[in-house]
């Protein structure tokens, strides 16, 4: 029954703005809409073009998912577009499976669809630490590191401000957890994840263009004020940056 409900949605793929009535399309969108909520992977999966990651048992309806897409993205960019508003976009609030939301951010094809909306949504996964943020937060940062790196006119403040984001629930997190009389930083949420997030930009450093790695130096007050313990995570993204001998004495310099 499940596999049959991944061929129908491969199927409604090919018939996405082509049908001869409204009703008929707008029965099709809500067919895809449900199978936005359906909790079998290989029905989420056949939503997106993605091929990467998948088990074999998926893996041809996969392909045909993604040539599906190509197709209609390539026949109609208007009807595309709206299928990853309205339907990718959709996963990423999916009810019952957090497998599916990972999904979601791994594969969404975020050049169209809201980028306000898709930011905001990141921004609120990353300051989550209930179980749902702690899955998900990482999968969504790496995606605004994507947007980051790819989009030119894509500002630094989309990191900036999700890194204050994340910084502002220090108060009611990770107080809390001192309170309990927790004096180990690394064993604080908020802490941890600012660190994690140090190392992840860190590691994407040499994949991007001079001028990207130039605004990375902004986030160096924003770390030194939450936490001077930061220093070091902080200091491997800066020498990563340094062009120069010159640069690594400033960088230096200004970390003093």
């Amino acid at each position: 029954h499940q596999h049959l409900h991944t061929s129908i949605i491969l199927t409604l793929l090919n018939f996405l703005g082509k049908t001869f009535s409204d009703e008929d399309e707008n029965i099709i969108w809500g067919i895809l809409e449900e199978a936005a909520k359906d909790e079998y992977l290989p029905v989420i999966q056949a939503l997106f073009a993605a091929q990467r990651g998948i088990s074999r048992r998926s893996r041809f309806s996969k392909g045909k998912s993604g040539s599906q897409l190509s197709k209609l993205k390539s026949s109609s960019e208007e009807t595309f577009e709206r299928f990853v508003k309205k339907i990718q976009f959709k996963v990423l609030d999916h009810p019952t499976s957090l497998e599916a939301r990972l999904w979601a951010w791994s594969n969404i094809d975020y050049k169209h669809c809201d980028m306000k909306k898709l930011y905001e949504k990141a921004q609120e996964e990353c300051a989550h630490f209930d179980k749902e943020g702690n899955t998900l937060w990482e999968q969504a940062f790496e995606k605004m590191i994507l947007i980051y790196k790819e989009e030119k006119t894509c500002s630094f403040d989309i990191i900036i401000d999700i890194i204050k984001k994340i910084m502002s629930r220090r108060e009611d997190i990770d107080l809390n957890e001192n309170g309990n009389g927790n004096d180990n930083r690394h064993d604080l949420p908020v802490y941890h994840r600012i660190q994690r997030i140090l190392t992840i930009l860190a590691s994407h450093i040499k994949t991007f263009d001079e001028k990207k790695k130039v605004e990375f130096q902004s986030i160096t007050p924003v770390i030194l004020q939450f936490d001077k313990t930061l220093a070091y995570n902080l200091t491997i993204i800066l020498i990563r940056i340094a062009e120069s001998k010159e640069d690594l004495e400033d960088i230096l310099q200004n970390l003093e």
